[in-house]
C-alpha cells in the first residue's frame, strides 16, 4: 500500500554530538565584555569575547550543535543555520583547549 503523496516517512538528520562543560573547567569575569576560562588541567587559559560567552553560557546545559545553534538564534535572531555553521570552529577550540567534551550517550 502506498502512502498519499506528501505523507511519506520522514527520517530526521543526525543532529551530531551533544556538547557538555568538561568538569573542573573553570570561568572568571574580566570586566563587563570579557570571560576567561581556564580548562581542568589549569595549562592554558581562553579568553572568551561576549558571543563566544554566550555559547559557554548555553553550554551549562548540554546541547547538539543544532539544539546550541537554535538557542542562540533566539538570542540572536538570526538563522539558526548560520549559527550552527558559525559555532564550528569555536566548538572545536574549546575542545581542543580541554574545555568542552561530547556528552556520552543515555
Amino acid at each position: 500500500m502506498t502512502e498519499p503523496a506528501g505523507t511519506e516517512a520522514r527520517t530526521e538528520a543526525p543532529r551530531g554530538p551533544t556538547w557538555r562543560r568538561r568538569p573542573g573547567a573553570m570561568e572568571a569575569r574580566l570586566g563587563a565584555e570579557e570571560l576567561v576560562l581556564l580548562g581542568p588541567d589549569g595549562a592554558r587559559y581562553v579568553a572568551l569575547d561576549p558571543v563566544a560567552a554566550d555559547v559557554w553560557a548555553a553550554l551549562e546545559v548540554p546541547r547538539s550543535r543544532a539544539a546550541l545553534a537554535a538557542h542562540l538564534a533566539g538570542i540572536y535572531d538570526a538563522p539558526a543555520a548560520q549559527i550552527a555553521e558559525d559555532i564550528g570552529e569555536m566548538l572545536a577550540l574549546l575542545e581542543a583547549e580541554g574545555l568542552i567534551e561530547q556528552a556520552e550517550a543515555g
